[in-house]
């Protein structure tokens, strides 16, 4: 018998005449072509991930299987992760923060940790505040999707868990799901694959930005706020950008990218990044009140409103929907600060917000956008658990050896000495007393 696939000629089956091993016996080349089939034939109630065995394996006749072109994504191997086109998504998102006053004093704050360590580190109950609210959603490679949403919308603490970087005393529940190309990963796995601009920036604040790059730069130390003149708080927010960008990461997550920037500049950071997204890279970032012209770069917008997701697709879908719920946008008004307008809550009026807010998240949750993203992950995760055993997932490894990062940071590590002679005296004073 005779196996035609388009794309691949010649395969034959065990019963052949031919006396070599069938092509099909590669399990590499059996998860390509298997995954090729399911990219272009949806999974029915009937039919799960393993029916292809048994449709190659009928005796009978001749079998014609529809494969689409070989794609360059679709696993998650533990090497040559350079150009891995990775689609990232996430479900059953549930973080909860410890609700704690925050004017408690220092004094009550020391006495409740004196009785904490006097009864054996038995914590009493300390209420829970739902963070994020059963969040799911989906960033496709080669697309730029911003998370939009007023203050305490959830949007920092959302890109967080996405990235495994909660702060202390923030808890995600057991049952959330982050995957890459349908493979549940870890924070290990993300580590190699992922890069993270945070809000605050991080230097040391006596290197050059030459320094700090190793390409050519200004020779203009970073400096430290209030203490050494240096860069400004633009530039220094660009410097935070372009360390993680020289990476080449194959997803980059931002958060807030363009604040303390200019228009024009924030406009030329966003250009880059919708560069990158379509060169096959997943931008995923938050971005607090965007102009239009920065509104029309964005592929997908999320928005988010109490914790909740209140649309998750693209502007023009954003534009339909909330013209379905009689919410339409005005004429030549930014439709980004329409949107968070929308999903902010008054102070003079937080039950009536609140009302709105639940309403426009309810409708979503039931509207033919959200099943079809719940269906994307459904089809993603079904192709992960035939085609991606467990031990391909690893860490990926970093690109330079141990004993490369080790020579760089003590490399770094000398010159920031080096050029803060004062603090060399008092710490070898130090020693000398001690």
């Amino acid at each position: 018998m005779t196996i035609t696939i388009d794309g691949y000629d010649g395969l034959e089956s065990a019963d052949s005449n031919n006396e070599s091993e069938p092509n099909l016996t590669n399990p590499e080349e059996r998860r390509r072509i298997e995954h090729n089939y399911y990219q272009g034939h949806a999974l029915t109630n009937e039919e799960e991930p393993g029916d292809l065995d048994d449709i190659i394996s009928t005796n009978d006749k001749d079998i014609l299987v529809r494969i689409d072109k070989p794609k360059n994504y679709g696993t998650l191997s533990s090497h040559n992760i350079a150009n891995e086109r990775l689609d990232y998504m996430w479900k059953n998102i549930d973080v909860f923060g410890e609700a704690q006053p925050t004017d408690i004093p220092v004094s009550r704050k020391l006495w409740d940790r004196l009785k904490e360590c006097c009864t054996r580190g038995k914590k009493n109950a300390v209420p829970r505040k739902h963070l994020l609210k059963n969040v799911c959603g989906i960033a496709k490679s080669g697309e730029l999707l911003a998370i939009l949403g007023s203050s305490g919308a959830g949007k920092t603490t959302l890109l967080n868990s996405l990235a495994f970087r909660s702060p202390p005393g923030v808890k995600i529940s057991s049952s959330a799901v982050r995957a890459l190309n349908g493979v549940p990963v870890d924070a290990r796995a993300m580590r190699s694959r992922c890069a993270y601009v945070q809000q605050d920036d991080l230097f040391i604040g006596s290197l050059t930005a030459k320094e700090h790059l190793i390409f050519q730069c200004a020779d203009t130390i970073i400096g430290v706020p209030g203490v050494v003149k240096g860069l400004s708080g633009g530039e220094r927010k660009r410097l935070a950008f372009a360390s993680e960008a020289l990476t080449d990461p194959n997803l980059l997550l931002c958060d807030e990218p363009t604040s303390g920037l200019d228009s024009f500049m924030a406009a030329n950071v966003l250009q880059v990044l919708k560069n990158l997204a379509n060169k096959g890279k997943t931008i995923i970032l938050t971005i607090h009140q965007p102009s239009s012209e920065l509104f029309s770069l964005f592929d997908k917008i999320l928005l988010m409103a109490e914790g909740r997701v209140a649309f998750l697709g693209t502007p023009s879908e954003a534009t339909q929907f909330f013209d379905n719920l009689a919410m339409p946008c005005p004429q030549n008004y930014n439709p980004a600060d329409y949107y968070v307008q929308k999903l902010a809550i008054a102070p003079n009026n937080e039950a009536e917000c609140r009302s709105n807010i639940k309403s426009i998240c309810d409708s979503f949750a039931v509207s033919s956008l959200a099943r079809g993203i719940n269906e994307q992950i459904r089809i993603h995760r079904a192709e992960s658990l035939y085609l991606h055993p467990l031990e391909t997932i690893g860490s990926g490894g970093y690109r330079a050896t141990w004993s490369t990062q080790f020579i760089a940071i003590l490399w770094r590590s000398w010159l920031s000495v080096l050029k803060e002679p004062m603090l060399v005296k008092v710490r070898l004073l130090q020693t000398t007393v001690r």
